[in-house]
C-alpha cells in the first residue's frame, strides 16, 4: 500500500480515461493532482445582501462563521484497488477554510466530488470559480476491494439538491459575528448613557436650583425663575442629545466605508 507517484498517475490513466476529466498536465505535481471549483456552490447566509448569488460572478464569497457547499469542476473515477485523499489548498486554509466533509474518496466513486467546508476566519473567504482550489492523492490497496462505492451508487453529479437547501437555508452564529454583535450592544449602551447623563445632568441642575430657590428666595419670585431655569435645561438637553446621535450616526457610516 503506497502512494502514486507522478509517473504512476500517468500510467494509471491509460487503464482508466475518466481518472480525472480534463485532464492537464500542469496540474499533476508532486504526486498529486490539483482540482478546480466548479460553479455549483451553495453558501449559508449571513443577512447581508452585497453578496452574489452562487453561481453567478467571477467567485463565490464565503461570509465568516459559514458554511458552503462545493463541487470539483472535473469528475474522477477511483479505481477499485485504490482509495483518494483530498484537501484544501493551503492557500485558502490560511484564510481560515477548513474541510468538514471527510479526506477520503471510496474505491470505485465516480463523479464529481462534494466538499462541505467552514469559514473559521474574521472575514469573507473569496474563491474564484475553476480556480485549483483542491487537491487529490491516490493511494493503492494490496488487493481490489470487494465492497467498492459504486455498487450502491451512481455518478455523483455536481448538482445541489433540495436536501442541500434545506439544511444550508439558515445562517450560522459564529464567534466573529457574536463579536460583532457584543461590540454593537456595547456602542448602544454607551450611547443610551451618554443620552440618559445629557438628560438627567441638567435636570438634576435645575432640582437643585429649585430646592435652593424655595428655600432661600421670596416666592414672588420663585415661580419666573423656576420656569426660566427647567426650559433652559430642557433645550441643552435637546441640543446636546442631537448632536450626540449625528456623532454616533456618522461614526458607524465611517465604520461601514460609507463615507
Amino acid at each position: 500500500m503506497a502512494f502514486w507517484s507522478t509517473e504512476k498517475i500517468h500510467v494509471e490513466r491509460e487503464k482508466y480515461p475518466s481518472l480525472i476529466s480534463d485532464f492537464n498536465e500542469e496540474r499533476l505535481k508532486y504526486g498529486r493532482y490539483s482540482l478546480r471549483l466548479g460553479r455549483e456552490v451553495l453558501v449559508t447566509p449571513d443577512g447581508s445582501t452585497n453578496v452574489p448569488p452562487p453561481g453567478e460572478g467571477s467567485f463565490v464569497k464565503i461570509p465568516p462563521g459559514q458554511f458552503a457547499i462545493l463541487y470539483t469542476l472535473e469528475s474522477i473515477q477511483i479505481p477499485h484497488d485504490a482509495i483518494g485523499f483530498i484537501s484544501v489548498r493551503t492557500s485558502e486554509k490560511w484564510k481560515g477554510l477548513v474541510n468538514v466533509s471527510g479526506f477520503h474518496v471510496d474505491p470505485g466513486f465516480i463523479g464529481h466530488l462534494k466538499f462541505s467546508v467552514y469559514n473559521a476566519g474574521n472575514n469573507c473567504i473569496c474563491l474564484d470559480y475553476e480556480s485549483e482550489c483542491f487537491l487529490l492523492w491516490f493511494c493503492g490497496l494490496d488487493k481490489i476491494s470487494k465492497d467498492t462505492w459504486d455498487q450502491k451508487n451512481k455518478f455523483q453529479k455536481a448538482v445541489i439538491t433540495a436536501t442541500d437547501h434545506e439544511q444550508m437555508s439558515e445562517r450560522r452564529h459564529s464567534p466573529a459575528m457574536l463579536h460583532n454583535r457584543i461590540e454593537k450592544l456595547e456602542e448602544n449602551v454607551k450611547a443610551i448613557i451618554s443620552v440618559g447623563g445629557v438628560i438627567i445632568f441638567p435636570l438634576l441642575i435645575a432640582v437643585g436650583v429649585t430646592t435652593f430657590q424655595h428655600w432661600f428666595l421670596e416666592k414672588t419670585d420663585r415661580v419666573g425663575t423656576i420656569t426660566l431655569i427647567v426650559g433652559t435645561s430642557l433645550i441643552t438637553s435637546l441640543f446636546l442629545v442631537a448632536l450626540l446621535s449625528i456623532y454616533v450616526f456618522f461614526r458607524r457610516w465611517f465604520k461601514k466605508g460609507k463615507i
